[in-house]
């Protein structure tokens, strides 16, 4: 997120979450409540809400005999047969130009408009992607030379050295390769530090070789590149990696490494962009948890990790790196955010790629911790700083 404005296209791609809370508090209002609508949308806010806690009755549709739902099964009503209830309420997911039409007819129920906006963005967010959409990241290393605060990767709180094992990496990455044929949309490798991994160009060969047609891009926070020897500037170029280099106010000559670059023939970057995290205000955000486990679950929905950082780690896709991360956390903070065999999908035991969609399209028991409500919230951000390796960085105040 360069600048305000495209932070807030970024947000703009996500449900507004202030309609979705005046939505759940009118089906808590209501002892039943219903769907309007027979498209996709309609059937994945009944999954929405579902999942949130938030139990839907069915759908409600002019004649229940020429409608099936295919996504989300919940009983079919026609709406003359409900006319006569109490207490009932409808969800209206229509296009906005069809909404009025609806509301002038004689219906006696309690009507909440979803705005078209909300529902196709919930219908986004919680479709399964196809392979070619998908991101996934791993860690080449846990630890970092560079101490930032409220890493979501709790680089800033590892207290030893973790290299990835290379044997594993190629064993998770051939697999990975098997079910996705080769064609996810990206691949990260990152860290921590990625180029403090002595092995790294043979991490990137073998992410080439088994991910032929997929953008890969390795982030680096660049103090190392002026030091990295030939081979691994050609290996960026052999093996068409895109060197995404996270630039922080740290005093780094950015100039002289994309001169470097450019000796190796090296335009694969983002080294043309001069901005700093510190120049772009908004940029540096808190991931904050709630630490009761209490939070309340329709907030998931605005969770941008399942769709763009997702983890592979230890044969393991999680959905955010909070999850495949967290034991950083609990270890310094003495905390127990606990982890369940649902919060992962075990990549050597899956047989299909639709089986990662299916899981990442669903909310998993950990996100009760994650204060996705304050984690957008516009005074929910700093210039960069080093952490102080303390709570606060990742609690909302």
């Amino acid at each position: 997120m360069a600048n305000t404005g495209s932070y807030q296209e970024y947000i703009n791609t996500f449900p507004r979450i202030s309609e979705i809370e005046n939505m759940v508090q009118f089906c808590r209002c209501h002892k039943q409540v219903y769907i309007y609508g027979t498209s996709d949308n309609s059937e994945y806010i009944a999954k929405y809400l579902n999942t949130s806690g938030v139990p839907i009755e069915g759908y409600l549709v002019t004649d229940a005999e020429r409608y099936q739902f295919n996504i989300f099964h919940l009983p079919v009503f026609a709406i003359d047969d409900l006319s006569n209830q109490e207490s009932v309420g409808v969800l209206l997911c229509l296009a906005d130009e069809h909404q009025k039409d609806f509301i002038e007819n004689t219906y006696k129920f309690d009507i909440f408009r979803v705005s078209e906006h909300n529902c196709q963005r919930i219908t986004n967010c919680l479709r399964p992607h196809g392979v070619k959409m998908r991101q996934i990241e791993i860690n080449v290393v846990d630890h970092c030379n560079l101490c930032c605060s409220s890493c979501n990767h709790f680089s800033n709180l590892v207290e030893e050295e973790y290299f990835l094992d290379f044997e594993e990496y190629s064993r998770d990455i051939s697999r990975l390769s098997e079910i996705c044929s080769g064609n996810l949309k990206v691949i990260k490798l990152l860290g921590g530090e990625p180029l403090l991994h002595p092995d790294i160009v043979d991490f990137i060969k073998v992410t080439r070789i088994h991910f032929p047609y997929s953008n890969i891009s390795f982030v680096t926070n660049g103090l190392l590149l002026l030091k990295m020897g030939n081979e691994f500037w050609k290996s960026l170029i052999e093996y068409n990696v895109f060197l995404r280099v996270t630039k922080y106010p740290i005093g780094l000559d950015y100039a002289k490494i994309l001169n470097k670059a450019a000796v190796f023939g090296i335009i694969n970057s983002n080294l043309n962009n001069s901005g700093h995290f510190s120049e772009n205000k908004g940029h540096m955000i808190k991931f904050p948890f709630d630490l009761s486990g209490n939070q309340e679950k329709y907030y998931f929905i605005n969770c941008h990790h399942r769709i763009g950082c997702t983890v592979l780690r230890h044969g393991k896709i999680y959905p955010c790196p909070q999850i495949a991360y967290i034991d950083y956390f609990n270890k310094q903070f003495n905390k127990t955010l606990n982890v369940t065999e649902n919060d992962y999908i075990e990549l050597h035991k899956i047989k299909s790629y639709y089986e990662i969609e299916e899981f990442l399209s669903n909310r998993v028991p950990f996100c009760d911790y994650c204060d996705i409500k304050h984690r957008y919230h516009p005074l929910n951000k700093f210039e960069w700083r080093k952490s102080a390796k303390d709570i606060e960085e990742y609690l909302w105040s």
